[in-house]
């Protein structure tokens, strides 16, 4: 089975899409998804705390749509002196729920990164810093 961090520990789905597997996530954010296959999701936090996972310096957080599920899913390891920065996508809504839940957590948020031409969606990738 495949696994995947979220902010909550459990069985769910991964919603695929055809012909482009990088828009597969646990939200049918689009209603077209052709089909789903079960995952077991986890807590960043836990796997931290357990010892299978190292805590991050980086994280790159591209995940359509659940980064916010993911963020929270990292708990009090969020404010870790030891985790610089986060890579993230994200709407250009300056208080959007993932930039709001960073700024929180004593993060400050770039503007948006070199955006891609042929983009097909509205979402800009940005980096939040430790302050």
């Amino acid at each position: 089975m495949t696994n995947v961090l979220s902010d909550m520990e459990g069985d769910s789905l991964l919603y695929l899409y055809p012909g482009d597997s990088g828009m597969s996530s646990l939200i049918d954010w689009s209603g077209r998804a052709s089909s789903s296959i079960p995952v077991s999701m986890f807590r960043a936090d836990n796997l931290i705390d357990s010892g299978l996972v190292p805590m991050p310096n980086l994280i790159k957080l591209d995940v359509e749509g659940n980064e916010l599920a993911v963020l929270k899913g990292l708990g009090s390891k969020i404010s870790d002196p030891d985790l610089r920065a986060i890579v993230f996508e994200d709407e250009r809504d300056i208080n959007s729920p993932v930039k709001l839940f960073l700024r929180h957590s004593a993060f400050t948020i770039s503007r948006p990164l070199l955006r891609r031409e042929n983009s097909s969606h509205n979402l800009e990738n940005f980096v939040a810093m430790r302050v």
